[in-house]
């Protein structure tokens, strides 16, 4: 029987769902259980669907450990209208990893027989299920939580993601369209889950075998649980080598030894998007660089992504979960940058507070201390018509953040910028300045901001960009631009302005916001399009790379330069510059 549900935390919206409980399978009259979670508010007519494997290692987990659900799961299934599938299955050691892959299989097949009639049954007929819109998801061993942006895929297709879903697709290769897997539970053979030596696993330090030993002196008799509460046990097993032995032997079981034996899986498997932090202490990332290899091995045309996260450790979406704090969830969006073309790369994060100088002087640092060549920077940080409100620099906010910040971070990283310029050729280094045409507006802190990103771009092409006198040995091309009218969320804290706060419905009403998607073009352009030329540095831009007009206040040098040398002297006497 599953375990009674533990209470959630109030911050998860339970209560915009109703919640079933459903028999998928019976092992020797034990039922192993699913929950549907279907949106109150669910629209009628055919909804996607999400499956969800909770993680823990194959250990621990259970479908209603609310606890450690990530929120971001049941948020997006309420954003979309989808119906969520929470999923038990038998765990280690009790039970072996054939009978969980089992499992999970024959959820699948609940699934397509029977989820249809479950969800017109709870909806009263007015809604079903839409097969052909599928998405698995979980955590760890189970898969990977829901911070992806998923409607990037334009059809809908069936998305899975972590070690048991990447495992459902080995088995059924050709019945999805794309895997998602965050640090997957791959090279299940390893010394680091067959060998035991000391292993400092993330939080935890080493645990002694008597807990493992222990648990196995009780183990009930005949009984195979299908929940088991948040434990150490896991971390238990890895460190004292024992781990694998619970798995079983057949080499199905393990992803790299299923592609070798069956090169075709290389050719038949959909889509893979494959992310892994470099400081996994639990699941070490060699596991997903072997797979990588294997597959790319056996079929160099791969559909593949792989991403490696610098310094993330297992598990970094679930923190940033645990965490729910905004700015954190928008370093999530920047890790997930993914290479257009499908290529490798490699995503680092520096955390900096706009609002604090100190903060982004750290941060800039860090990158100059770590890096040696810099090629694209793009000053995109921005807040908009908010109330009057000084920063911890006792600066005005949006000046602050806006610009001064900008400034130093780009100051502090001109050395990095000319170094880079001098070993590549001209135009290889660009800074762009986001700016808006609010840099003439009546919103005058917000556009006085704006207007200095303006001459901040037109100085540093003075100072550094195309001339007779530079002939391209350190040349640094800038832009400044505006990114058009785009209803991006910006102007959602817009109180300091009345003018705003009128203006935003009339204009969504009208529909006169251009769309979201092409908010970063012209910073594209400017940063990497190679028709972005020599005799555009300096200029200010509109979308997408076409030059456009401005004040005659931001085409004056005079002003531009006299900006420099105050911001200059201001940041001297802060002390973060000498």
């Amino acid at each position: 029987m599953a375990s009674d549900p533990i209470v959630p935390d109030p911050i998860l919206p339970v209560d915009d769902f109703n919640i079933a409980t459903f028999t998928y399978k019976l092992i020797d009259e034990q039922p192993i259980l699913l929950d549907l979670f279907v949106p109150k508010a669910l629209p009628s007519g055919e909804r996607p669907i999400l499956i969800r494997f909770h993680g823990g290692f194959l250990v621990y987990g259970s479908r209603d450990n609310l606890l450690l659900t990530p929120p971001r799961i049941l948020e997006y299934t309420l954003e979309h209208n989808s119906i969520l599938v929470s999923c038990d299955y038998r765990l280690l050691p009790e039970s072996n990893a054939v009978q969980i892959l089992e499992d999970i299989d024959d959820a699948w097949s609940w699934v397509q027989s029977s989820l249809d009639e479950a969800i017109g049954t709870m909806t009263n007929g007015k809604s079903r299920a839409d097969l052909g819109r599928v998405l698995v998801s979980g955590e760890s061993a189970g898969g990977r939580p829901l911070h992806c942006n998923w409607r990037q895929n334009a059809n809908n297709d069936q998305l899975i993601g972590g070690y048991l879903a990447l495992q459902l697709a080995l088995r059924h290769p050709t019945a999805f369209r794309a895997v998602i897997t965050s640090y997957p539970l791959i090279d299940i053979r390893s010394d680091h889950f067959c060998k035991a030596y000391h292993k400092q696993m993330g939080q935890y330090p080493q645990i002694d075998y008597e807990l493992v030993s222990q648990h196995l002196e009780q183990l009930p008799d005949g009984t195979q649980p299908t929940t088991r509460g948040t434990s150490n046990l896991p971390i238990a097993m890895v460190q004292h080598g024992v781990f694998t032995s619970f798995f079983g032997g057949q080499r199905s079981l393990f992803p790299l030894e299923q592609l070798e034996d069956n090169p075709q899986l290389a050719l038949e498997l959909p889509f893979i998007w494959l992310h892994h932090g470099n400081s996994d202490s639990e699941v070490p990332i060699k596991g997903s660089r072997k797979f990588v290899a294997k597959l790319r091995e056996l079929n160099p045309k791969a559909k593949l992504r792989y991403t490696e996260l610098d310094g993330a450790e297992h598990g970094f979406w679930s923190e940033i979960n645990l965490i729910q704090s905004g700015e954190w969830e928008e370093g999530v969006k920047i890790k997930s940058v993914r290479n257009a073309e499908g290529g490798d790369i490699s995503v680092r994060s520096l955390v900096m507070d706009m609002m604090n100088l100190k903060t982004v002087k750290a941060a800039a640092d860090e990158f100059a201390h770590k890096e040696s060549r810099l090629h694209g920077l793009v000053n995109n940080a921005g807040i908009m018509a908010t109330p009057y409100e000084e920063s911890v620099d006792h600066y005005e906010a949006q000046f602050q953040t806006n610009y001064l910040s900008h400034w130093l971070l780009t100051y502090t990283l001109l050395p990095t910028l000319t170094k880079s310029a001098r070993s590549t050729s001209p135009g290889t280094v660009r800074v762009v300045n986001v700016s808006s045409d609010g840099q003439g507006s009546a919103f005058s802190r917000y556009g006085m901001s704006k207007l200095a990103n303006i001459l901040h771009a037109k100085e540093i092409h003075r100072r550094y960009g195309p001339s007779p006198e530079n002939d391209g040995k350190e040349e640094i091309w800038t832009a400044s631009l505006h990114p058009g009218t785009i209803d991006t969320g910006l102007g959602r804290n817009a109180t300091g302005s009345w003018v705003w706060q009128a203006l935003v419905p009339v204009m969504r009403f009208f529909r006169l916001y251009s769309p979201l998607e092409i908010a970063a073009y012209t910073s594209l352009f400017a940063i990497a399009g190679p028709d972005f030329r020599r005799d555009m540095s300096g200029e200010y831009l509109k979308p997408v790379g076409i030059i456009g007009k401005t004040t005659p206040t931001a085409n004056d040098p005079k002003l531009a330069e006299e900006l420099w040398r105050w911001t200059e002297i201001e940041m001297k006497v802060k002390g973060f510059i000498n």
